[in-house]
């Protein structure tokens, strides 16, 4: 069975993942990023 988390973990992890989105897309652009970029912009 998966760990339960909280609402504000998930909402907090969230906007950490978004705002990992929003640099990536910024540096590369929207065609260029990779979800390797963001989960390496995450780590």
């Amino acid at each position: 069975m998966a760990p339960r988390v909280s609402a504000a973990y998930r909402e907090r992890r969230r906007r950490e993942v978004l705002d990992a989105v929003d640099r990536v897309f910024c540096r590369l652009g929207y065609r260029d990023a990779t979800m390797d970029d963001v989960i390496s912009r995450l780590a």
